[in-house]
């Protein structure tokens, strides 16, 4: 049974805004270099996140904010929330950026609030200074680097996470040793699932890394995905993922829902069931997970969705822990719920 039981919950993914900085290709924002044109941009509204924590309050223990689109760095409210989350809950807040946005002195502030047993910021950083901007497109080396100082000197917990491409795997080894001088936690290269065929080429404007190649796109060569059972990986965690719009959703992949003219799959099934069955400004999360998609139709359902065939298809797990080479600098806590 795939059905979410609401007091198993012990981890939340959420999505403060729908803003970036960048315009990377790859990303779900970009279309032809363009920003989705049906996008709406918005952020979370504060009292959102308020009820959102409130109602999780001590139960939840690990906190992961990232979402599809947007960038914590450009949610007004960014350290208040910090703050907040900490305050409701006392869990472990994981937050990843590209560190290219904002002042110095808002990394120094983010980093006296996440540090040790607190949390720690990943940064996604895709190649040196002559590289990143390839894909991180609008990013300035120096601002960046500068707001990582600002944010270790501090004494925040930081990770650098790197996504391999032709352009820049031969740097990998020059990067290790970049994170460890500047004083990053680890380094971890992520194989990146973007280039599997499962995409039907919609994510090759880069080209691939043939040195680091995720494993699930290596397995799925001969497969016909349909055949394959499914695994609920958000299920597997506890784990359940609320939108910048505040839509209580299955998992990230599903809040993936704004792509060029088109929809996913989830958009439809919200636009049939009622957007406002799945509002957490409307109803409780508790509420939420007894709505007739989450309780009746479900289980059904995400046998037959694209989104959860191209994630969460057995043998060939498109995002996963077994496709992190992870280089540890100096030992740190990461709660997060590995399925």
């Amino acid at each position: 049974m795939t059905r979410y039981q609401y007091d198993e919950i012990n981890a939340v993914h959420v999505e403060l805004t729908s803003f970036c900085n960048l315009r990377c290709p790859q990303c779900a924002r970009i279309n032809s270099g363009q920003l989705t044109a049906n996008l709406p941009l918005s952020h979370m509204p504060f009292a959102t996140v308020d009820k959102v924590f409130t109602e999780l309050g001590q139960r939840v223990k690990y906190i992961h904010i990232c979402g599809n689109y947007g960038d914590l760095a450009l949610y007004p409210q960014a350290l208040e929330a910090i703050d907040l989350i900490h305050h409701k809950t006392g869990g472990f807040i994981k937050a990843y950026s590209n560190g290219a946005a904002q002042t110095e002195g808002f990394w120094s502030e983010l980093g006296r609030r996440l540090q040790g047993d607190a949390g720690q910021v990943v940064f996604s950083i895709d190649g040196l200074k002559d590289t990143n901007h390839l894909y991180r497109v609008g990013a300035n080396w120096e601002k960046l680097t500068a707001n990582v100082k600002a944010f270790i000197q501090a004494g925040g917990a930081a990770v650098w996470e790197w996504l391999p491409f032709e352009h820049n795997d031969h740097q990998v080894e020059a990067a290790v040793e970049l994170a460890k001088a500047l004083g990053f936690k680890s380094f971890i290269l992520k194989r990146n699932p973007r280039f599997s065929p499962l995409n039907n080429g919609e994510h090759h404007t880069l080209k691939p890394s043939a040195k680091y190649v995720h494993q699930g796109i290596k397995r799925i060569e001969g497969f016909e995905p349909t055949l394959l059972p499914i695994r609920c990986k958000y299920k597997a965690r506890k784990m359940i993922f609320i939108d910048f719009q505040g839509l209580v959703l299955p998992c990230c992949w599903h809040g993936n829902r704004f792509k060029g003219k088109k929809h996913n799959d989830m958009h439809e099934i919200i636009e049939r069931y009622g957007r406002d069955g799945f509002d957490v400004s409307k109803h409780s999360i508790k509420d939420i997970l007894q709505h007739h998609w989450y309780t009746t139709a479900m289980d059904y359902t995400i046998k037959i969705l694209p989104t959860c065939r191209k994630h969460c298809t057995m043998g060939q797990k498109m995002s996963n822990n077994s496709n992190r080479d992870v280089h540890t600098f100096v030992p740190h806590p990461d709660p997060e719920p590995w399925e």
